[in-house]
């Protein structure tokens, strides 16, 4: 594979950089932003793992350019180091941008030093927390990067969430679904704040995707009950889009 360097991993550049004080020598570093990270948990019966998804700002030479990247994870302290741009030597097909998915794994409770880096010579350091509610990044500084939310809410265990979507003529049915799914469930509440999956604020869940109605509740009982709810009403009210989600990673 070919690799780019791109101006990314230069700690000066000539044009079009934004200007940032290194928190830790006071001086002043111009570094173009070209990632955007998000923090993500991975779900799974086994527990959530954390991730890092790194996009691309600019989009590069074809969809299949990949991010060349490093993890480390000793003891407490957390490394990221992305290294440049591998383009492929078939490389066709329009610009875009490049996502890559970063595992750190299913870390234990704590504060950890964080450190995300471009190549060797930009270094950004902080700290990431990890608790049972939320994972949270706190960096001195975003040298080549921008993470927008920095803070990402942890889906509490038996959580099952979702939509349904349906015309006027169907929101009886469409509430019959949800009732159904409410008397096998129980209330539960959910933190403001971004949960990656989805959004809360004042107990209102937005997901990612246009929706009549969206939903959530603790649920302790087993899959085939569940699947057996959305089969009866999927079959018996074809009119009514729905799926529900589970803190598991399984979809119904």
């Amino acid at each position: 594979m070919k690799k780019i360097f791109t101006g990314v991993f230069l700690t000066l550049c000539l044009f079009g950089c934004k200007k940032d004080i290194d928190s830790t020598s006071g001086t002043e570093v111009k570094v173009k932003k070209e990632f955007d990270i998000q923090l993500w948990e991975k779900l799974s019966p086994n527990g959530g793992e954390l991730q890092m998804i790194v996009n691309s700002i600019d989009s590069q030479a074809c969809a299949d350019t990949r991010l060349d990247y490093y993890v480390s994870i000793i003891d407490t302290k957390v490394m990221v180091t992305l290294k440049s741009f591998m383009i492929p030597t078939n490389c066709t097909g329009p610009k875009a941008r490049t996502s890559d998915t970063l595992l750190l794994g299913r870390l234990q409770n704590g504060v950890y030093k964080l450190s995300i880096n471009l190549k060797d010579a930009v270094l950004n350091n902080g700290s990431l927390t990890v608790t049972n509610g939320f994972y949270s990044a706190d960096l001195q500084s975003e040298h080549g990067f921008k993470m927008d939310a920095k803070q990402l809410m942890r889906i509490p265990a038996n959580t099952i969430w979702g939509y349904i979507n349906y015309d006027v003529a169907s929101t009886q049915r469409a509430n019959l679904f949800v009732d159904s799914l409410k008397a096998i469930s129980q209330p539960t509440y959910l933190t403001n704040g971004q949960y990656g999956h989805f959004t809360v604020s004042n107990e209102v869940l937005t997901l990612p995707v246009n929706a009549s109605k969206t939903f959530f509740f603790r649920y302790e009982g087993t899959d085939e009950k569940l699947e057996k709810l959305m089969q009866y009403f999927r079959f018996n009210h074809t009119t009514l889009n729905m799926k529900v989600f589970s803190q598991t990673g399984k979809q119904y």
